[in-house]
């Protein structure tokens, strides 16, 4: 209740007058959709959790830390980082580690492919085969490729023909993995776990959050980019997810890559982040479809000649993606 009574007091420091319901729920002026006269108060916060909901205009977020980073100062966003954020954020993330553990494994009979190639083994004979010629026309040549994306098969009748990527928290535990099938007559070209993608960030065991964070689509396009990597497995970030929280908290600049169909797409995501005070370049890509139809030695190119005027230009940006 004490943490609860400093909340209220910070957060009315910041927004003004509020009232708070018997399920401790806080509701102040929406500072993102109401004028300075009005008196309603339609934006609720949940004080166990800090999520917060705008009844009129649909502003939200899992912590106020979005909010704060819109409508307040730098000063009290670290107030609220050092005394309300950190303990909470962590505890959703252990909570997060643990329903991991216990509910999500790899499809049965998962079998990595680094190991079946380096073992000789013959347990999955042609099959496997197809699988390798799949990886192959992806211009994944390398055992290197097959040990960094651990890409897997089973002969598990749900999973058959299908490529296993899975994906990995900073800690190592995995946390989501996506099934990519090979045969073109298949109706599903994918199959997922059953775990919600604004709940985690793929593959975030390789990401370095204080250095520019490459964003594409899909799993199969980080594998052509560098390490710092993830993707939005679909072409959309809300302000709901993770991932969004994470570069929100560290500040990490992004360099957003979708495919050539998705350009509205990416200038609403850019405009989202540059709301919030990110640095972000977009690659626009021209001739194919998507980064994995390119080579890592063109994707770094693109990436190079993007990166050195924009970060430091953000202006410049808003008038590129006001034009396009």
């Amino acid at each position: 209740m004490n943490n609860s009574n400093s909340k209220i007091s910070f957060i009315e420091k910041i927004f003004g007058d509020y009232t708070v319901d018997g399920n401790f729920n806080l509701s102040i002026k929406c500072p993102n959709c109401a004028s300075e006269n009005t008196k309603k108060r339609k934006l609720s916060i949940k004080l166990e959790n800090d999520k917060f909901h705008c009844w009129v205009c649909d502003f939200r977020g899992k912590s106020l830390l979005p909010l704060l980073k819109k409508y307040s100062t730098k000063e009290n966003i670290n107030e609220y980082i050092n005394k309300f954020y950190k303990k909470s954020f962590f505890k959703k993330s252990q909570e997060t580690k643990d329903n991991f553990k216990e509910q999500l494994v790899l499809p049965p009979g998962f079998t990595l492919l680094a190991e079946y190639k380096r073992n000789n083994n013959t347990q999955f004979g042609i099959y496997a085969e197809k699988a390798f010629e799949y990886i192959k026309s992806r211009n994944l040549y390398t055992i290197e490729d097959f040990w960094r994306f651990k890409f897997g098969i089973t002969g598990y009748k749900k999973y058959i023909n299908r490529i296993i990527f899975p994906s990995f928290d900073s800690n190592g535990i995995l946390n989501y993995y996506v099934c990519r099938t090979w045969n073109i007559n298949e109706n599903l070209k994918y199959l997922n776990s059953a775990i919600k993608k604004q709940e985690i960030i793929f593959n975030e065991i390789d990401i370095n959050w204080k250095i520019p964070l490459t964003i594409v689509e899909g799993p199969f396009d980080t594998t052509k980019c560098s390490r710092n990597t993830t993707c939005l497995l679909g072409n959309t970030l809300s302000t709901d997810s993770l991932l969004f929280e994470k570069i929100i908290l560290n500040d990490t600049p992004i360099i957003l890559m979708l495919d050539n169909d998705m350009h509205e797409k990416s200038c609403e995501i850019a405009k989202l982040l540059l709301n919030y005070g990110i640095k972000i370049s977009i690659i626009f890509l021209k001739n194919k479809k998507d980064p994995c139809e390119h080579t890592r030695d063109e994707i770094s190119d693109l990436i190079l000649e993007n990166q050195n005027w924009n970060f430091n230009k953000i202006d410049i940006l808003r008038k590129k993606i006001a034009n396009i």
